[in-house]
């Protein structure tokens, strides 16, 4: 079928050219049950064929977990991706172009699309290069691999050849300026000579998690070479590091709600073909933002597994701290008996590393043992610096966690250091001693002694009060929707004078780039950053949900308001002083609340 170019396509278009039932006999096997087709659901552990499939409505049902839809909501369902990208495998799937709403010029977007195609094709070229190389061939074998598990990931070999690749793509008209682009060629500036990058070394196609080629990790096979024993793609329009996880596009298959985030290429894929499938790669680099909000779109728990040593503890701290901050559940998982999961399951099962999998630490344990490991008992100053150590840690827990964790503190660390749970109750003084966390950053510890502001002791206006900070935190943890917030007429629902100065303060600050964040929120008194504390505290406002909480809490806030206004009209016609217009005017604006609100 001719491609046809839509600039863009409504659902239904789409659909009636995809045949649902082909679609999910890709996912599974269907039989024919009079007019529909029934399998099993895919999308919970179903035994007895529960979902059906209706060819001539083209849509599914599982009558056990009940879930059902179009072709486009199956997709997304089964391959844990949004609405938009669903659609737009549909499309092309059916000959159709479905063109995103994107801020990209046309050029960038073909750009882009070019460099994937080259991508593919180097994949290609670099799989089947693997099966004439026998030196390559007994390289994954000594390293474990089986035949399947080379095909899932797409393993292949570059030549020991300075333009095989170059050659390849040269023979079929490929531009040489695309190839340098995706960064599948170097220039040799000395002899202004293009040169292949990778050359005899294992390759790594690395994909994003829609499931495109975007670079590539090239490992030697010779321990004594003298050269980078990996080198990566440089960062090109698709690929940065920070960006991706190496696996995610199959680990995202999994029925588990879990991923456990490994260092290496090889690690990822031990785990896998041991049947470990929930498993992605760092690529290198400590956890970023990006790749906490893409953990988090397909999974709830987090497990880090880096390596022990001073790099891998600090990796595993930064990693930890961006992982809670997205309102993912962490825990660090240390592996005894290998240095990794590549060398433990060349001699364990797969239930051995599972067993120690279900033996993780949460990260208050994880920062304790680190406290341990850097103060060893067998002085008094050290046992003073690990007393020290955990006690701040607890601080920063909620009350209701502190004693199950000071007993946990006990139990594992009480005899070496001969400390006592009384060692380790944390005083008030010090509960509001201090206003930054430890370390080199900037955020502040939030310990509240009163979530309200200074002033306000009127029950009425404390909920109030509470509602309008919870409005500062939501513009604060994006600051991208300001104009969002104005358009609203924000600044007009503060009624407490502090907030409505933190508004403007906050505004200015997002205009000037120095508010990205909760944590740049600047303190309007002395007592300000403990008060909105609480309530961040209290509350799960995030980056991702800060517009829909910000729309709740407007309307919230509007109806008390008009509670307390509807409240103080009631005590005003109490009043036998008030003159007949007063009391007509005020009888109007009652009326006008009251009718409203019902």
């Amino acid at each position: 079928m001719a491609r046809e170019e839509y600039s863009r396509l409504s659902a239904d278009e789409v659909l009636s050219r995809v045949n649902i039932v082909d679609l999910i006999k890709e996912y599974v096997t269907l039989k024919k049950s009079g007019t529909n087709y029934t399998g099993l659901c895919p999308f919970h552990g179903d035994r007895n064929p529960s979902m059906s499939v209706s060819e001539t409505k083209q849509i599914f049902k599982c009558f056990s977990c009940g879930v059902g839809g179009n072709a486009i909501r199956f997709l997304e369902l089964a391959e844990k991706i949004p609405y938009t990208e669903a659609m737009t495998r549909l499309a092309d799937r059916v000959g159709l172009k479905y063109s995103m709403v994107s801020s990209e010029s046309s050029e960038a977007v073909k750009f882009k699309n070019d460099l994937r195609s080259v991508n593919k094709e180097a994949a290609r070229f670099f799989f089947e290069s693997l099966k004439s190389s026998q030196k390559a061939i007994s390289y994954v074998k000594t390293r474990g691999l089986s035949p399947e598990t080379v095909s899932k990931f797409g393993i292949g070999y570059s030549p020991d050849s300075y333009d095989a690749l170059l050659g390849y793509f040269k023979a079929r008209g490929i531009d040489e300026n695309l190839l340098l682009s995706a960064g599948l060629v170097s220039k040799n500036d000395d002899r202004n000579v293009l040169t292949d990058r990778f050359r005899d070394r294992l390759m790594f196609p690395i994909f994003d998690d829609m499931g495109n080629v975007i670079a590539f990790g090239g490992r030697i096979m010779d321990k004594d070479a003298k050269v980078a024993k990996y080198i990566n793609s440089r960062e090109t329009p698709l690929y940065v590091k920070g960006n991706n996880l190496y696996g995610l596009n199959i680990a995202k298959k999994t029925s588990e709600k879990r991923a456990i985030v490994v260092e290496g290429y090889m690690d990822c894929i031990a785990l896998h073909q041991k049947g470990i499938d929930f498993a992605v790669a760092s690529l290198g680099t400590a956890l970023t933002d990006r790749q906490a909000r893409l953990l988090k779109r397909y999974f709830t728990e987090v497990i880090i597994a880096f390596d022990n040593d001073a790099a891998g503890k600090d990796a595993t701290l930064r990693g930890l701290d961006i992982l809670k901050s997205t309102g993912l559940r962490v825990k660090v998982f240390r592996l005894s008996g290998a240095k990794d999961a590549d060398e433990y399951l060349r001699t364990h099962t797969r239930e051995d590393f599972l067993k120690q999998l279900d033996n993780c630490l949460s990260l208050f344990e994880y920062k304790c043992i680190l406290a341990s490991e850097d103060f060893p008992a067998g002085s008094n100053e050290n046992t003073i610096s690990f007393v020290n150590a955990v006690k701040r840690q607890l601080r920063a827990l909620p009350v209701t966690d502190r004693e199950i964790y000071t007993a946990w503190i006990v139990d594992k660390f009480g005899s070496k250091y001969g400390i006592l749970k009384e060692n380790l109750a944390v005083s008030s003084r010090e509960e509001s001693g201090s206003s930054l966390n430890d370390g080199d950053s900037k955020k502040r510890l939030f310990i509240a002694d009163s979530q309200y502001s200074a002033g306000v002791t009127d029950a009425s206006l404390r909920k109030i009060d509470e509602y309008e900070k919870m409005l500062l935190i939501c513009l604060c943890e994006n600051p991208g929707f300001a104009k969002a917030f104005t358009d609203k007429g924000c600044n007009t629902l503060f009624s407490i004078d502090e907030n409505a100065q933190e508004y403007e303060s906050i505004l200015d600050g997002i205009r000037s780039g120095s508010i990205r964040s909760f944590h740049d929120i600047p303190p309007a008194s002395p007592g300000f950053d403990n008060s909105i504390a609480g309530i961040y505290m209290n509350y799960n406002i995030s980056r991702d949900n800060a517009l829909n909480s910000a729309f709740e809490i407007i309307g919230k806030l509007k109806e008390l308001k008009k509670d307390k206004e509807i409240g103080e009209i009631r005590q005003r016609l109490a009043d036998s002083s008030l003159s007949a217009d007063e009391k007509k005017a005020l009888l109007k604006r009652f009326m006008e609340l009251t009718s409203r609100k019902s």
